[in-house]
């Protein structure tokens, strides 16, 4: 009876001192009899059999400290390929954005810079325990990302910025017939679809595509575009600048026109006709004789549709570019009121009505 309670005793301790070894091993990594049935760390073409990179982002973790170590190392390895992904995709879109050095939309370009180049979701970078071993004096795991869990945390946010962006582009088009409103509602439009970009350069990134919801609210916006730039070819103002002594009018009118042709608008002659704009403007000249003559042009005006009385809005440009001095003060002004500073003013006056 008693060798029958020693040999029980004996059993019991062998059996707790394995135990012991196999839990301490799955807490860690794997026996190498295991990870012997596992492809070798270089051979890409049979681990990306077993995590596809369509679906996964890989990548192995080495340190000749520890085991934790290497899985820190595997985590911050898959992070920093995602990283790189975000940041080549989007060089990609600023590139697109730009055409012979030329920026088209600074306002996106802007955006873009706001795109978060580092991973902010690294819970769901998780490890591969089965690959977990020790080889030549080095701890070794992998850890892998799926793309469907990544990109279904990152489409939250966008959903989000997303929804008052489609709100907007569902009703742009029953607004052409009231200018003001289809301008607050397209400016509305690119202001979401601005804080959309950012967000959809790292779902790109991340799912390795376009999901279906990026493309499809990609589509809304080129019909919104397509919508913006039929309504704007057919948009006509008319500049009425009123006579002021010593003032070349027609000078002044020629510049402002050129303004506005660069705005992409069509300048009709004196007459203004049903269904176009009026910009209407009344200059005046201030002179001083501080350090010799110098004449200072002021403007003061109104715009709104023809036949309308109610303006849509008083406007005032001062500015010390619109200013003639030396020997030929007016001379001097002609040269330089430069369209592109009127295209600049008028821009400001016009945008909360016309959607450029």
């Amino acid at each position: 009876m008693r060798y029958t309670v020693y040999s029980r005793s004996v059993c019991a301790l062998i059996l707790l001192i394995l135990y012991g070894l196999t839990g301490c091993s799955s807490g860690g990594y794997s026996q190498k009899a295991d990870y012997e049935k596992l492809p070798d760390p270089g051979d890409k073409t049979a681990w990306n059999a077993r995590f596809p990179r369509q679906t996964y982002v890989t990548a192995w973790g080495v340190s000749s400290q520890s085991m934790p170590m290497a899985e820190q190392n595997a985590k911050a390895e898959v992070a920093a390929t995602v990283r790189s992904s975000i940041e080549s995709e989007m060089v990609s879109v600023m590139e697109s954005e730009s055409s012979g050095g030329i920026i088209r939309d600074y306002q996106k370009l802007e955006s873009l810079t706001k795109t978060r180049t580092h991973f902010a979701h690294a819970e769901l970078i998780h490890l591969v325990p089965p690959t977990a071993h020790h080889q030549e004096g080095e701890f070794w795991v992998m850890a892998r990302l799926s793309r469907r869990e990544a990109v279904a945390e990152l489409m939250i946010p966008y959903e989000t910025e997303a929804r008052p962006f489609r709100f907007q582009a569902a009703r742009l088009d029953s607004l052409r017939n009231d200018l003001p409103a289809f301008t607050k509602t397209w400016n509305n439009l690119k202001a979401a679809q601005q804080k959309m970009q950012p967000l959809a350069v790292e779902v790109r990134a991340v799912a390795g595509r376009k999901t279906q919801e990026i493309m499809a609210d990609e589509s809304l916006f080129q019909r919104a575009e397509t919508s913006r730039l039929e309504l704007l070819s057919n948009l006509k103002i008319t500049v009425m600048i009123d006579e002021y002594p010593e003032l070349n009018t027609e000078e002044l009118t020629s510049k402002i026109s050129t303004a506005l042709t660069g705005l992409g608008l069509a300048v009709l002659g004196e007459k203004c006709q049903p269904g176009s704009l009026r910009l209407q403007v009344s200059p005046e000249l201030h002179w001083t004789n501080i350090m010799g003559r110098v004449v200072q042009l002021d403007l003061q005006g109104e715009v709104g549709p023809c036949g309308q009385f109610e303006p849509w809005n008083l406007f005032h440009i001062n500015d010390r570019r619109m200013r003639g001095e030396g020997r030929l003060p007016m001379a001097d002004l002609y040269d330089r009121l430069d369209p592109a500073f009127f295209e600049e003013s008028l821009s400001e006056i016009l945008s909360p009505y016309i959607p450029f």
